[in-house]
């Protein structure tokens, strides 16, 4: 971003509002020429793309991290991305008269801050929500580092960071940042969530009590999963999710319940059920590169692991059919595969797992939350 682009903190929300050469509306008829613009970040192809627009005579834009706010019609309005783009209004012509009492509304409500071209961002700014078993985006200034569980987490090209909150973690969350020979510790408040208790009968007698040599199978294949979640791509970053299944899938268990299976306390459940018809098409929620296409694991049958990049990954497990290979790069909404019942399963559905490198989310929060067509 060029150097004349000011960061400015509105006061009731948790966004980063982005703003270049912010002159009174009455002033901005001097701008004739239209030189003066304001850089914003639009979305095409789930990434982040910077996009100058010209400053006009009695025209004033914002824009934050994620949507473009404006003054329009007497009113503050934050316009929601769909999908590719953020899109915008801005004010065309506004009468004389209310120039000046604009002006002063916008310098009050919005720059409490001073506003300079040497203002500086916050060193460390994550947005809402901060949930438990959920993920946490925010923006990282320049040449600063952000540590949490001793993983250095890389922010991507323009600052932005996207790390997970656990499931009983505790009830804070804790980041380092170091910048230069400064290092700084941040606490920020988790909101927790309940979780059920669920009881599932049915299961294959053999996939309860599996033989030493099929305990030696199920260790070689955690570790391959392992492995795969272990090492990330930062060719692009993850901004929203689009459903892998119909949005009216039955859910059939939800992700973090303590389960009992067959009469037995299991641990929980680390992702969510959806149930559906055999063969039911398997879609990529996000652009990803397949780490694993398993033709059968002995616990999750059939199973496509996707790197959605900067530490996000998805598997998809009891497929009928998988319609990837290993190493193929997979846009989102292409098809990874069929609903199935292989492996230890009562029936078809498909057991989405979401995570932070090893550490689980709930996929249900994460694809209500962070949906692109929200």
């Amino acid at each position: 971003m060029s150097n004349n682009i000011v960061y400015t903190q509105h006061p009731k929300s948790n966004y980063n509002i982005i703003t270049s050469y912010i002159k009174p509306l009455f002033l901005l008829k001097k701008n004739k020429k239209n030189k003066k613009y304001i850089q914003c970040n639009y979305i095409k192809n789930n990434t982040r793309l910077p996009q100058k627009y010209p400053i006009q005579k009695n025209k004033l834009l914002l824009c934050n991290y994620i949507n473009i706010f404006t003054y329009f019609s007497n009113t503050f309005v934050k316009q929601p991305y769909k999908h590719h783009l953020s899109y915008y209004k801005v004010i065309t012509n506004t009468p004389h008269c209310y120039n000046f009492v604009i002006t002063l509304l916008l310098i009050s409500f919005f720059l409490p801050f001073n506003v300079s071209a040497n203002s500086k961002p916050p060193i460390l700014k994550l947005y809402s929500p901060i949930t438990e078993a959920g993920f946490v985006y925010g923006h990282l200034a320049d040449k600063t580092e952000l540590f949490y569980r001793d993983i250095n987490i890389p922010p991507s090209s323009d600052g932005a960071v996207i790390l997970a909150v656990p499931q009983e973690g505790g009830d804070t969350l804790t980041l380092i940042t170091k910048q230069g020979d400064t290092t700084l510790e941040w606490t920020y408040a988790i909101q927790k969530r309940q979780f059920k208790e669920e009881v599932v009968n049915g299961l294959p007698p053999q996939k309860m009590s599996p033989t030493k040599q099929e305990q030696q199978r199920i260790a070689q294949e955690n570790t391959l999963l392992k492995e795969g979640r272990a090492t990330t791509n930062h060719s692009h970053f993850p901004i929203c999710f689009v459903r892998p299944v119909d949005k009216s899938a039955r859910i059939s268990s939800e992700f973090g319940s303590r389960r009992i299976l067959n009469g037995i306390k299991s641990a929980r459940h680390s992702g969510t059920d959806y149930a559906l018809p055999m063969g039911t098409p398997v879609y990529a929620p996000a652009d990803g590169l397949i780490k694993v296409a398993h033709p059968d694991m002995f616990y999750s049958g059939k199973t496509v692991l996707i790197d959605h990049g900067y530490g996000i990954f998805s598997s998809y497990s009891h497929l009928n059919a998988i319609t990837v290979e290993q190493g193929a790069f997979v846009k989102q909404g292409d098809k990874i595969g069929e609903i199935g019942t292989t492996g230890r399963s009562t029936g078809p559905h498909l057991h989405l797992t979401m995570t932070w490198f090893d550490m689980r989310v709930d996929p249900e929060f994460i694809l209500t939350t962070y949906a692109c067509d929200k």
